[in-house]
């Protein structure tokens, strides 16, 4: 890396550098991932995460052009003779439908392997369920990427689990994504403005998840006229804010999300309180996004963003002599406070404080009187179970631009970690207090990237990634050397491989049996080390010019260590006075492999993407189906999507999906037994020994845009889920019948037999939304 980083810039001749930031005319907004380039010597570059270029050019004559999708390109000749800053204003189109004619195509080697950028608008044309526009559902419809059960948020790349993705939002760290039990995610697509997934090549700067990174940034808020929008659908009602405090140098954006379940609701309550009906349930769910920046006279800008959103639900039973009440909640919040600055044409310094916090609890209540022979007895149990995360970091990166076609980075990072595991209180002898205490961790980091064009046709990224954590007297440290190169022509071809080593010091016990869904998320700790993980790809990119189409073939292969998971028969609610690190089985390993295939069409009134996934995916611990390898949990044979976008006319806008997704794994039982008290006893051959049914679904959605009579833009969505009625599995369960047809009875027995019920959750759901700007 030192070589690449003094000797390559002897390559280059007399140059100049230009250097600047591309932002929306309209609103101020920065341009992530704009394309600059010389039109007469060929060179070109990419705005970062703030909008921010540097250009190295030849001296002389100049033809420089900028373009960024869905909006006019620029474009200004001049001659070159010393290094210059040049700021960039791109207007949008102005036609409401636009066919990209330019000639400028996407510089396929820019774009590491396994790397999916999408823009928001085409993440939003994705048909949503109940019309909830969410772009992790959207990332999902990727190669590589799914979801878990019907309707859940938490995303499985490449084989990992849910807890082995990096949730950023304007690089703060986001430890549970679901709202309404994982049916809608957290990501409010009103406010944000940049989705990039990793899930190949992992930069340097980028650690602590061994499967993916979902980097995601809120919109800045416009800088030159105030505005907002409003939405009705059938969960939930939107409100988006935004506009400036100093025109052009300082501005705000708010949003706010809030379901009306509990409306809906109410009737039931009323009547549960007059005593007509024995139960009642209630939920209700919020979130906040804010966002404030300011723009120095040296241009350098603070930004601070928050977030915070929870989710409630309650269930009461009984009468007013007896009642019993379960209550449920989450929530996450995130703070962040940025600030950049150029240096000159070839520096730009970036510092970050973050904090982020996850909560989750449950608690039981069961009060009033029974009768006991002539007297009363007063019963007041009460149960509660709580989880906490808070993370408090600090980063700081610096990028420098020596030449052409060489960007070096490199960074400092430090975080204190607080988890609190799980901590349950009792008044029932029989549930004592649980022993999981509050765990506190620190984490520090430091990386360097070094990114080189070496000749037109090969780039090579080299980086590396050192990390130190502390927890309970013990310290784990990890050297993590990223790599990946590309060959190939900027608009036509490009061949691409990375390797990628990773360690993760957070671990999810996650149930495998029937029934709902049981996760908790744990650290790592002295009993319990921190996972690990090396991966390697290979892939192949092309552009069809005539179909303004591009066709990635990505191979990889992944092998995990370190992994642990719950002892056969136990979770955490079923051993509720034990340590969680005393019932799980330790020292796991983990094979992935698979092969992905993506036909994405960008451009145009008709875009979208075809996916398909083949991938194998594997555990093995000494103590879990007899030491030998079995399926694991997220393990997915062939998974298939379909997407599609069709702009009709001005107004009208078509979209569908398809998704087909063979079953997930399960551990079920293959006959019943009695032991000698008279009990009866499951039989299992093995772990996930058997499989669910295949998923498949297909949705579709129609937008109609207008004026209204007082000159407001607004937009009519509607869209089906489901539209075949598809009855997808949920959960399996155990239920009584004449014969059992999941595996051979015990027929010597003579015992109650059972079968297997699938429970669906999701059948045809019409959906419609209204929404406005003023």
């Amino acid at each position: 890396m030192l070589c690449q980083f003094f000797c390559c810039s002897l390559l280059y001749g007399q140059s100049y550098t230009i250097s600047g930031y591309i932002t929306e005319a309209g609103s101020g907004e920065s341009l992530i991932g704009a394309a600059i380039y010389d039109s007469l010597s060929g060179r070109g570059c990419y705005s970062n995460e703030y909008g921010y270029y540097s250009l190295s050019l030849p001296a002389g004559e100049v033809l420089l052009r900028a373009q960024y999708a869905a909006h006019e390109p620029f474009r200004k000749a001049y001659h070159l003779v010393a290094d210059t800053s040049l700021d960039i204003a791109l207007a949008l189109h102005t036609l409401d439908i636009v066919e990209i004619t330019d000639d400028v195509q996407h510089d396929l080697r820019s774009n590491g392997i396994g790397r999916i950028r999408i823009s928001l608008p085409q993440l939003n044309a994705v048909p949503a369920l109940l019309g909830e526009k969410d772009v992790l559902k959207a990332l999902a419809l990727t190669p590589g990427v799914s979801t878990g059960i019907e309707g859940t948020s938490g995303l499985l790349v490449r084989g990992g689990s849910p807890d082995q993705n990096l949730l950023l939002l304007d690089g703060a760290t986001v430890y549970n994504a679901a709202h309404l039990f994982g049916f809608v995610s957290i990501f409010n697509s009103e406010a944000l403005k940049h989705v990039e997934l990793y899930k190949g090549d992992f930069p340097a700067r980028f650690g602590g998840r061994l499967s993916s990174v979902v980097d995601i940034r809120m919109k800045e808020g416009n800088n030159q006229k105030r505005q907002g929008k409003a939405s009705i659908g059938l969960l939930s009602s939107k409100l988006l804010l935004e506009g400036p405090i100093q025109k052009g140098r300082t501005s705000y954006m708010v949003s706010a999300r809030a379901s009306y379940l509990g409306i809906f609701l109410l009737p039931t309550y009323i009547s549960y309180k007059r005593g007509k009906t024995t139960n009642f349930l209630n939920y209700w769910l919020y979130d906040v996004n804010a966002k404030m920046n300011h723009t120095f006279k040296d241009k350098s800008r603070l930004f601070i963003s928050a977030y915070t959103g929870h989710d409630a639900w309650q269930a009461r039973e009984g009468n007013r002599q007896l009642e019993s009440r379960f209550n449920l909640n989450w929530g996450n919040t995130t703070t962040s406070l940025r600030y950049y600055r150029s240096m000159g044409t070839k520096w730009f310094m970036e510092s970050m404080l973050t904090f982020s916090r996850y909560h989750y609890g449950l608690g039981t209540l069961e009060q009033g009187e029974i009768a006991n022979g002539g007297s009363s007895l007063k019963i007041d149990n009460h149960s509660e179970l709580e989880s906490r995360i808070k993370d408090w970091t600090g980063k700081w990166a610096l990028d420098y631009h020596p030449t052409h076609g060489h960007h070096f980075k490199m960074g400092l990072e430090a975080t204190a970690h607080r988890y609190d595991p799980a901590i349950g209180t009792s008044n029932v002898s029989s549930r004592p207090v649980s022993p999981n205490e509050a765990i506190f961790s620190r984490e520090y980091a430091a990386y360097l990237e070094d990114n080189i064009r070496l000749t037109p046709w090969w780039s090579i990224y080299a980086g590396g990634r050192a990390t130190v954590f502390e927890v309970e007297d013990t310290i784990y440290s990890s050297l993590e050397p990223r790599f990946s190169m590309s060959w190939g022509t900027a608009g036509n071809w490009a061949i691409k491989a990375a390797y990628s080593q990773m360690q993760q010091y957070l671990h999810l016990l996650s149930n495998h049996g029937v029934g709902l869904p049981n996760d908790i998320w744990v650290p790592a700790t002295a009993k319990v080390a921190p996972q690990q993980a090396r991966q390697w790809s290979l892939g192949f990119s092309k552009n069809i010019s005539a179909w303004h189409t591009e066709l990635t073939i990505d191979a990889y292969y992944k092998r995990m260590a370190k992994l642990i998971d719950y002892r056969p028969g136990t979770d955490f609610l079923s051993v509720f006075d034990q340590s969680w690190q005393d019932i799980v089985e330790k020292n796991g390993k983990g094979e992935v492999y698979g092969l992905e295939v993506m036909l994405h069409k960008k451009q145009g009134r008709l875009n979208g993407w075809l996916a398909y996934t083949l991938s194998w995916n594997r555990r093995k611990f000494a103590r879990i189906n007899g030491g030998h390898w079995y399926a694991a949990k997220y393990d997915r044979r062939h998974e298939f999507s379909f997407t599609a976008s069709y702009q009709l006319t001005e107004k009208w806008r078509l979209a569908s999906t398809w998704v087909y997704s063979s079953g997930q794994p399960v551990t079920l039982p293959i006959g019943i037994q009695q032991d000698l008290n008279g009990q009866e006893v499951f039989i299992y051959a093995g772990r996930n020994n058997m499989r669910m049914p295949a998923y498949h679904r297909l949705d579709v959605g129609a937008e109609y845009h207008f004026t209204t009579s007082n000159g407001r833009k607004a937009q009519l969505s509607l869209g089906v889920y489901n539209l075949y009625n598809r009855k997808n599995p949920f959960y399996l369960d155990i239920e009584r019948a004449s014969k059992v047809i999941y595996g051979p009875p015990v027929q010597e027995l003579n015992t109650p037999e059972r079968q297997m019920v699938l429970k669906s959750l999701f059948p045809f759901l019409p959906s419609i939304t209204y929404s406005w700007t003023f």
